[in-house]
């Protein structure tokens, strides 16, 4: 894969023991896009796919903030989680620009249309078939994954939506929980994972004056509520999560909700659903 890329035109960096990183350009996405392909990587032609958007950018470019400083380690992230798929980060300029271009929740056919046309363009580059999605979000892409959750998957719009049987939220509810949960609700749950880390204190919490409480945002709130009436909701301990919901609430900061072996979990219990699926 790594050979294959390299042929597109992708620079491609490779560290043993960690997966491999290519950034380069693919149609119908206006910014670079990095592509991770794990040392136990095998093409098959029918394949699942990870696809990650980061957060906001502190100084506009995606490189300043959630691929430095050991905010970003995907290369090693992936090769811990020992699932052995592709993992695709679309990256996005300014506050989440080129995302909420993109996924628009005004727009939701439109978003849809998009979203189809990005996960093609990467079976095009990558010479693959994806038959199973991961999607996944740090802090600000909460807007991209809403957006996507107004799309009807019983439209042509709504077939890529269709193929995702894994949520990653990482610190990254801060609104548009209905729209997130407008879909994953009706996911089967025997087979989809939706995890949902947040910050304790970070930048989604508060305490509440002269008490030491905590108080979380409303879209923390309301998403936690709704997650409860999932039907046959499976949440377990954080090591034995393979199916159902797992929310997760860590003493961190905000940046740091990457970090910590938390992705790397998210992967490896996704991998373990996958193979656990009837």
């Amino acid at each position: 894969m790594v050979q294959r890329l390299r042929q597109l035109s992708f620079n491609c960096s490779s560290t043993r023991g960690q997966a491999s990183l290519c950034i380069g350009r693919v149609p119908n996405y206006p910014q670079p896009v990095r592509i991770y392909v794990p040392e136990n990587y095998v093409r098959t032609g029918q394949e699942p796919l990870a696809l990650h958007f980061h957060g906001h950018n502190i100084a506009g470019s995606a490189e300043s903030s959630h691929f430095v400083n050991g905010y970003g380690d995907f290369e090693k992230w992936l090769a811990n989680s020992g699932s052995g798929q592709l993992l695709v980060i679309p990256t996005s300029t300014g506050a989440s620009a080129t995302y909420n271009a993109l996924f628009r929740p005004e727009s939701p056919r439109e978003a849809g249309e998009n979203f189809n046309r990005l996960i093609s363009s990467l079976e095009d580059v990558t010479g693959t078939a994806f038959n199973d999605l991961a999607v996944s979000g740090h802090s600000g892409a909460y807007a991209a994954i809403g957006a996507l959750g107004l799309v009807s998957q019983d439209r042509p719009e709504g077939a890529r939506v269709r193929q995702i049987s894994g949520i990653g939220l990482f610190d990254a509810v801060y609104g548009r929980s209905n729209q997130i949960m407008n879909w994953a609700n009706r996911l089967n749950t025997q087979r989809t994972l939706l995890y949902n880390l947040y910050a304790e204190p970070g930048s989604t919490t508060a305490v509440v004056p002269g008490t030491g409480a905590r108080r979380y945002p409303s879209g923390q709130l309301q998403f936690n509520e709704m997650v409860s009436q999932i039907t046959q909701p499976r949440a377990r301990r954080a090591d034995e999560t393979v199916a159902g919901v797992q929310v997760r609430t860590e003493r961190m900061e905000h940046m740091q909700a990457m970090m910590n072996g938390r992705y790397t979990e998210f992967l490896r219990n996704w991998s373990r659903l996958r193979s656990s699926a009837p």
